[in-house]
């Protein structure tokens, strides 16, 4: 079990501390939550410890927000990350449960699905900051088929060589070909199981605090996907020059764009122009 040593304890206590006094801003100690939060997850998935995370969480939680949340460019990043770390969490869970199941059976299970309609939805929030992404799924008929694998892996690979990326996903995933001036390519992370995969391309530019990310999410069932984006109120939505329908939006000035299929969905976002976060997704091949 993680636990949280009492030298982050008081690091946790000292923050607080400061914003009750009003020493430290809510956006300053809401700054410092989030970076030791990614710092975490940015660790091997061996080496995270979620009970530093969690009580960062709550420390968040416990902030009185005000009538406009601060700063959160950045939160649409933390919003991704952890998304990765639940992913992680459920797959390790289902992996449990698949291997128990099996190792107690060792049958056949049939089920009675033979195909269904799904979709993502889009709704706003009534305050309009956020925009929430949630898969919807219905069955349209019913048969008999077998499954019965019982040996699903989940696996994760995080690398700057594209090469390693593609060998890792086992083809060659659309990626950016076009980014704004003075950015680089800082990593690539992705994660993959027998029914789900993701990759996130991540780019940062010398000056620059935020990043500009690329993420890309598949799943044969996307009706348990539900996913935040941070807003600055309702955005639009725009057709592209090559017949991509996106949503835009913006989250604290910066464009934010998100788009999809029956069963993936897109986000790239980033302290860059409109123009240039097009130019970018049209680039994506």
């Amino acid at each position: 079990m993680d636990i949280v040593s009492e030298a982050r304890c008081k690091e946790l206590e000292r923050i607080e501390h400061q914003y009750r006094e009003g020493d430290m801003t809510q956006k300053q100690a809401m700054a410092w939550l989030l970076q030791a939060i990614e710092q975490e997850i940015q660790k091997l998935d061996a080496e995270i410890n979620d009970a530093w995370i969690d009580a960062c969480e709550q420390l968040m939680d416990s902030i009185e927000q005000p009538q406009e949340w601060p700063d959160h460019r950045q939160e649409n990043w933390a919003v991704i990350q952890a998304g990765m770390r639940k992913a992680r969490r459920d797959a390790r869970i289902r992996q449990a449960v698949r291997v128990a199941c099996v190792a107690a059976c060792l049958m056949l299970m049939l089920v009675g699905v033979s195909y269904s309609r799904q979709w993502f939805q889009g709704e706003q929030s009534p305050d309009e900051q956020v925009y929430t992404l949630s898969g919807q799924q219905v069955e349209i008929g019913t048969a008999t088929q077998a499954a019965a694998d019982g040996n699903e892996t989940w696996r994760e690979c995080e690398t700057a060589d594209f090469q390693e990326l593609c060998d890792f996903l086992g083809y060659v995933p659309q990626m950016p070909t076009w980014v704004p001036e003075g950015w680089v390519l800082s990593s690539y992370y992705a994660s993959v199981d027998s029914e789900n995969q993701s990759y996130t391309a991540v780019y940062v530019k010398t000056g620059v605090k935020y990043s500009l990310i690329y993420d890309f999410r598949q799943a044969e069932d996307i009706s348990a996907i539900s996913v935040d984006f941070y807003q600055d109120g309702t955005g639009k939505n725009v057709k592209l020059s090559n017949g991509l329908n996106i949503y835009l939006t913006t989250n604290t000035g910066d464009p934010v764009a998100i788009w999809t299929t029956s069963s993936t969905y897109a986000c790239a976002t980033g302290p860059v122009t409109v123009k240039e976060l097009e130019t970018f997704i049209l680039g994506i091949q």
